[in-house]
């Protein structure tokens, strides 16, 4: 009868635990968002009012000459023969690691790594006296990493149209990652031949025009600034809020849904983006502040500054 009794209790017990957990995890997340917002926003205080720009495939930095080019965005950063370090890093997450092969960088390259207490550690891609990337800072790799995701899944490979991928969880948006540069001419959109835009480097957003710095962005307490990715499509930390694509059922990036209901697929181990289902996640906004909001709102007009349309149906 006792174990009847205990049994019966686990059987009450657990959902609500499961639920707490799953609650926790997402105010956890929301406060690394507002955490690294606001790193985001004290390094371009710092900075003139630049605001820093989006994660790439390398590092970047600002020449505050060269004012025609992004904003003054250039190539790589020089390096302090001093200090060993590398100078004026402008992408606000560093998220090429050794353990793929690629660029000798780690999450204290980031832009923003001294307003969360933590000195560049250089590190190589392999040999040598410098520690590799996986091993530096722990505890700031855990900021840039969702509660809820699972570091073993999004370690492997496959994923469709991703030949690498970041093992961070969050992404900036890219229509405030990336100014836009006059001069420069796009195209359509070959994905959507309806929709005759330019590039996002040439595209006023909706409602203004992002030229680099903070002070352009409007209504900086709706505009999205980073988001919580969905682990089906997260690749490079860039948030591109593609609504033309959320009705064609084709990859988008798509805020989480991981904290609000379960529905991934896996194919082989690698999780697919089958269906674009509207669903809340988490993001912070370009006025420093945490909230949930729901996927389809992120890529819109009023959310992200998408200058497309909105999603169909919306």
């Amino acid at each position: 009868m006792v174990i009847g009794i205990i049994a019966l209790l686990v059987a009450i017990l657990l959902p609500a635990l499961g639920k707490a957990r799953k609650q926790a995890q997402s105010v956890q997340c929301l406060s690394n968002l507002r955490t690294l917002t606001q790193a985001c926003l004290m390094w371009t205080n710092e900075n003139h009012g630049w605001a820093p720009v989006r994660a790439g495939s390398g590092l970047f930095a600002y020449d505050p000459v060269n004012t025609s080019n992004f904003g003054g965005y250039l190539g790589t950063p020089a390096k302090n023969p001093i200090t060993n370090t590398y100078t004026d890093v402008t992408v606000w997450a560093a998220w090429k690691r050794a353990s793929e092969g690629d660029e000798d960088m780690n999450i204290t390259y980031s832009a923003i790594a001294k307003y969360l207490n933590h000195k560049q550690v250089l590190s190589k891609i392999s040999g040598g006296a410098y520690p590799v990337s996986d091993t530096v800072a722990p505890d700031l790799q855990s900021l840039f990493r969702c509660p809820a995701d699972n570091l073993e899944r999004m370690k492997q490979t496959g994923l469709p149209g991703t030949a690498k991928r970041t093992l961070y969880s969050y992404s900036m948006n890219d229509l405030v990652g990336i100014p836009v540069q006059a001069g420069k001419t796009g195209g359509a959109n070959p994905a959507n031949p309806a929709f005759a835009v330019t590039s996002q480097k040439t595209a006023a957003r909706a409602g203004f025009t992002f030229n680099g710095k903070w002070s352009s962005i409007k209504r900086q307490g709706e505009i999205v600034m980073l988001v919580c990715e969905d682990e089906r499509t997260i690749d490079d930390m860039i948030f591109t809020p593609n609504a033309w694509a959320y009705a064609a059922n084709q990859a988008i990036n798509a805020v989480a849904d991981r904290h609000s209901v379960a529905k991934t697929t896996f194919v082989n181990g690698n999780p697919l983006n089958t269906s674009n289902q509207n669903a809340t996640g988490n993001a912070s906004f370009c006025d420093g502040h945490a909230e949930i909001i729901s996927r389809k709102d992120a890529m819109t007009a009023r959310y992200s500054g998408n200058p497309y349309g909105e999603p169909n149906p919306y």
